[in-house]
């Protein structure tokens, strides 16, 4: 009789149990496809490709250089016999680029002034991209968060920045800034009088999932956003 109760009470448990677990992925799958709900969508018929970005970050002009609180999004296409600008994205650089593109190589080191660590060639469908972070941008002053992709379709030249929330990530990880009254007057830069590898180390670390939100939430968000462009 013991025996037939013990037997009893544990298809019991494990009846409750599967159904707990199926509730559960049940639950996950509606929450999964509830957030793909509220993924907006960006499509340009002309250059040949479409992305999704969260219904949270915020589609900008690519001229919008002012870096808010917000999550934001801009997508630059332009003729790649048409570029004309500083930091590699000219039309000799571009050239160059997509033949290494094509052969799943990073091509030129050196387009924008990425954290050499962030340098990677992405697959998008049947093509590749070149992925990089950028912290900052010719002056000690400047403090930027930004993730791009760049890549090439229909003789066009691609670029996707996503920009993080320069005043949340500061003051939700200050051990990385600090003031520099001497040339930045009251506003907090990265801190390189203690350690001239403090942005490879900010990189580790969201690298490495080991931030805290709001810088984790912007790296992060990037790979999703990547992984929904279709090119065609």
């Amino acid at each position: 009789m013991k025996n037939f109760f013990l037997v009893s009470l544990l298809f019991i448990t494990f009846l409750i149990s599967g159904c707990i677990l199926k509730t559960a992925i049940q639950t996950n799958q509606q929450q999964s496809t509830n957030q793909s709900k509220n993924w907006q969508t960006f499509s340009d018929p002309i250059v040949g490709f479409i992305l999704k970005y969260p219904a949270n970050v915020e589609l900008k002009d690519i001229n919008d250089l002012l870096q808010d609180n917000n999550l934001t999004i801009t997508v630059s296409s332009n003729k790649i016999e048409l570029l004309d600008s500083p930091l590699g994205f000219n039309k000799e650089t571009a050239l160059k680029d997509r033949e290494a593109l094509s052969k799943g190589e990073y091509g030129y080191r050196w387009v924008d002034l990425p954290i050499e660590d962030s340098m990677s060639v992405v697959k998008i469908g049947n093509k590749y991209g070149k992925s990089f972070t950028v912290f900052g941008r010719f002056e000690v002053c400047d403090v930027t968060f930004e993730r791009r992709l760049v890549f090439y379709n229909n003789d066009y030249q691609i670029v996707i920045t996503l920009r993080g929330a320069k005043d949340g990530i500061i003051s939700s990880m200050p051990e990385y800034f600090d003031f520099d009254e001497d040339n930045c007057f009251d506003i907090m830069v990265w801190n390189r009088k203690e350690d001239e590898q403090i942005q490879n180390k900010f990189y580790q670390t969201l690298l490495n999932n080991n931030s805290l939100p709001a810088a984790q939430e912007w790296f992060d968000t990037f790979d999703e956003i990547i992984k929904t462009i279709e090119i065609y």
